[in-house]
């Protein structure tokens, strides 16, 4: 039985280590990279690396409340930044949407989300007397997703 529950376990860490990614050290990430991310991001702090699939993702700090996400390809370009950020810096077509369209809401979490092929923003809002929502809106004030949170 034990043999059994060894087994199931060790299979389970396999798993989740490659869906969720695996942490590795600073030295093992490709000088292509490091050296775009050093260059981008001098000030960075509290540094973590993971490889997940076939890209590198690092989680990392600027500041008190900036905390960002990027995955690199093996090449080093940036496949994807995810970057938290402060309702204020969202671009003025969103704060006008916002203030028009969901005026009885409080922008709670922000995040500008980059892509190579754009830039959206995810915006949780929250309110007293209706559902929380989470909505992703195009730098132009589009809403291109809107869910109940």
């Amino acid at each position: 039985m034990t043999k059994h529950i060894l087994s199931a376990f060790a299979a389970f860490t396999g798993i989740a280590n490659s869906a969720f990614g695996q942490d590795i050290p600073q030295n093992q990430i490709p000088s292509v990279i490091l050296n775009r991310f050093k260059v981008d991001f001098p000030r960075a702090g509290d540094v973590e690396w993971e490889m997940e699939g076939n890209r590198y993702h690092v989680e990392f700090e600027t500041g008190r409340s900036n905390d960002h996400d990027i995955w690199y390809t093996a090449s080093g370009e940036v496949d994807k930044h995810i970057e938290e950020i402060s309702g204020s810096d969202l671009p003025g077509a969103i704060l006008k949407k916002l203030r028009k369209d969901f005026k009885e809401y409080s922008t709670d979490d922000v995040e500008k989300v980059t892509k190579p092929s754009g830039t959206v923003y995810c915006i949780e809002l929250d309110s007293h007397s209706r559902p929380d929502l989470k909505v992703t809106m195009d730098p132009e004030g589009r809403i291109l997703e809107q869910t109940e949170d």
